[in-house]
């Protein structure tokens, strides 16, 4: 079993949709319906005995083959149906260590044929998810943990669960995707967790795997992609988990690269979730927002059926990514370098698309964190309209602005600074704090700020005039200028094209 801090709160209007319903039955072939569409159930399997009926249940829990022991039997009749989520987890104050199955139709399950299966998804209690069809029945199995005691509960069923629409710009992403390293497999806006083939991957040059994932109220929980085979090097996974351990990154059983995040960050928000993986030297590395998080001694090379938004076994499905959704997944035939990375990340977070090409004689110098800092821009690239902006691998803490001209060039350092200036005369200077141009490393060394808009009077060699406005089909470079300890640095150069 995992602890998650996964969270469902009911709402008035689902509680009040039908009456509670007491759940005693305790053979599956004398289920009746004790729910229609929305509405509560009073669970009780106080006395009930364990049958035969679905209890290999390897189809759908992640950690084993065992069974529900004390196993009580509901129908629910789907109302409108869509996103369906039965959920424990409301039990306030009850010590019960529930588990819970879903299987499609009345007639009494063959072990592995459950559409959704859960043990612990938020402590003790669980909740499953899946898509329903409106006027349709399901069975719903509900006990508890082999070895634990029976209890009550109450079970809420909420209907059309859908969530929230992205808090970024998924075009944007999927336009950076393709502009970049090519991707062997995108897919975008899942409707929930699938399986579907992401080709025959052979990972002679790595592999990379790329997730916009939102974390519902207790942060993303379990499967983004895997499958469960059966024989040699047929398994492998890829997980995040919002947990209540340590920070660990690791290998768990059947081959599944597992990141337990503990901390409030990934609760209710979108993440970008990327796993660089090394078949050549056995590694795999975890970008979350772009930074990383170190690698493990693991590199999986994904291949064929895959389950998405979940591991996937071939007898059903089984560690199922709770509330969570995938806004946007993408598989690369090699390794993705950090600056493409981060590149992905702003184009989503930042809602347009990426902005200038690289002034190739530009060639930044690393900084006190070992490494050189790189400029993003995003935005429309109309002529007049402002710039976002972006920077990584700085010193977390230090201030900086930016700097653009006309006129790539000059490559020298500056007296007292430690990187290189590749902006030629005339430059202008991004540096009003009250308009957003100054900018400040977060803790993971990335930065936000803008540097646009054709008629802000902005300081050039210590004066204060106009900064010319751009017009259709000017050129800029633009460079970001940093403190860095006793010194300064800059990031490399883009030219932008305006329209």
């Amino acid at each position: 079993m995992y602890l998650s801090k996964v969270a469902f709160v009911a709402t008035a209007s689902i509680l009040c949709a039908t009456a509670r319903a007491q759940t005693t039955t305790d053979d599956c072939a004398a289920a009746t319906v004790d729910i229609t569409g929305p509405g509560t159930l009073q669970w009780d399997n106080s006395g009930a005995t364990t049958g035969t009926e679905g209890q290999t249940e390897q189809a759908c829990y992640a950690f084993g083959t065992t069974a529900i022991d004390n196993d009580v039997w509901a129908i629910y009749v789907a109302g409108t149906g869509g996103l369906t989520v039965i959920s424990a987890c409301n039990s306030a104050g009850t010590n019960a260590d529930t588990k819970i199955a879903a299987y499609a139709g009345t007639a009494c399950p063959a072990a592995g044929t459950a559409i959704a299966c859960n043990d612990d998804a938020c402590g003790l209690l669980s909740q499953i998810s899946f898509t329903a069809t409106a006027g349709q029945s399901y069975l719903i199995q509900l006990g508890n943990f082999p070895g634990a005691p029976p209890g009550t509960a109450l079970v809420d069923v909420q209907e059309n669960a859908g969530p929230p629409p992205p808090s970024g710009s998924v075009n944007a992403w999927l336009s950076a995707v393709a502009s970049g390293t090519p991707a062997s497999y995108v897919n975008s806006l899942l409707p929930g967790p699938m399986v579907d083939d992401i080709g025959l991957t052979n990972g002679a040059g790595g592999v990379t795997y790329e997730f916009i994932v939102h974390g519902d109220n207790g942060g993303i929980s379990s499967g983004l992609m895997g499958a469960r085979g059966t024989g040699v090097g047929s398994d492998g996974g890829l997980k995040f988990e919002q947990c209540c351990d340590t920070q660990a990154y690791g290998a768990t059983e059947w081959n599944i690269a597992d990141h337990s995040f503990n901390g409030n960050n990934t609760e209710g928000v979108d993440i970008q979730l990327v796993y660089v993986a090394n078949p050549t030297a056995g590694t795999t590395e975890l970008f979350v927002d772009g930074t990383s998080f170190g690698t493990i001694p693991y590199a999986p090379v994904l291949q064929g059926m895959q389950g998405i938004g979940q591991i996937h076994d071939p007898n059903g499905n089984f560690d199922v990514m709770a509330l969570g959704l995938v806004y946007g997944v993408a598989v690369y035939e090699a390794q993705l370098s950090a600056a493409e990375i981060i590149a992905h990340r702003d184009a989503y977070f930042m809602g347009g698309l990426g902005l200038g090409s690289p002034d190739t004689m530009c060639l930044p110098l690393p900084n006190s964190t070992g490494f050189a800092a790189a400029l993003s821009l995003f935005g429309t690239g109309n002529a007049g309209e402002v710039v976002n902006a972006s920077v990584s691998s700085g010193p977390a803490g230090e201030f900086g602005y930016h700097i653009s001209g006309p006129n790539p060039g000059l490559y020298f350092t500056p007296p007292g600074a430690a990187g290189i200036i590749c902006i030629g005369g005339p430059q202008f200077r991004y540096n009003n704090v009250g308009l957003g141009h100054v900018f400040q490393f977060d803790a993971s060394g990335v930065s936000m700020s803008v540097v646009g808009g054709g008629d802000q009077e902005l300081p050039t060699d210590g004066s204060f005039v106009p900064v010319p406005a751009v017009m259709s089909g000017d050129s800029r470079a633009f460079q970001a200028w940093y403190r860095d300890g006793p010194t300064s640095n800059f990031s490399d150069s883009l030219i932008v094209t305006f329209n």
